[in-house]
């Protein structure tokens, strides 16, 4: 049986690329594992650790040729291509996220949804923002790859199941509401008061 992949080496992964990202802009060409790690602020028998499940991508003693592994981890990451994005919900955190600058070009947001007509036809960063009764016309003829909910809480069921509905395969949600879904569909959540929450308790076991 092939060997499933643990989650969290996925989500390492993205944050390798991002040190690697950075090494890159400051002219550094090879890292070793203890360097990676450094910069990354985890253990370098980790980050050897999390790139084995993929294969061997260094030379022992030598180090990894950060461009190289760059590519590497974005292949593994399936972003090596181009993956469109929507937004629902172009409130505080939908403007906030049609405005982000993304550092992979792989990942590219097309357009935002919202209820609000005085919203419709407008664009912000250049990216047009539509009345959700666009929707399902909008992903059937568009390659949409992830759709990204920011709408109210009493809001998300519905619009969950509508991107379900209209064949969207992976859906990030704002707000932590349990949801059932096809098996073939990916649901994940960022739930800032949680991560806040988790803040509070890291400053509350150091006495602060």
């Amino acid at each position: 049986m092939k060997e499933v992949t643990p989650e969290v080496t996925i989500r390492r992964l993205t944050r390798y690329l991002r040190c690697l990202e950075f090494m890159s802009e400051n002219g550094k060409k090879v890292v070793l594992s203890k360097e990676l790690a450094k910069t990354c602020k985890i253990s370098s028998s980790l980050v050897r650790r999390d790139l084995s499940y993929f294969g061997d991508f260094g030379v022992k003693g030598t180090g990894y040729d950060i461009e190289v592994l760059k590519q590497k981890i974005r292949n593994i990451l399936g972003i090596d291509r181009t993956r469109n994005l929507i937004v629902i919900g172009i409130g505080n955190v939908g403007r906030v996220l049609l405005n982000y600058q993304f550092m992979n070009p792989g990942l590219r947001i097309i357009a935002g949804f919202d209820k609000d007509p005085q919203k419709a036809g407008k664009k912000i960063n250049g990216i047009p923002v539509y009345h959700d009764d666009k929707l399902e016309e909008f992903i059937k003829n568009n390659n949409i790859s992830i759709a990204v909910v920011a709408v109210p809480r009493d809001a998300v069921h519905e619009v969950v199941n509508r991107l379900v509905n209209s064949g969207v395969k992976a859906i990030l949600s704002f707000a932590l509401i349990p949801i059932q879904v096809p098996e073939d569909v990916v649901l994940s959540y960022v739930e800032i008061e949680s991560e806040l929450e988790i803040l509070s308790y890291k400053l509350k076991t150091r006495g602060l």
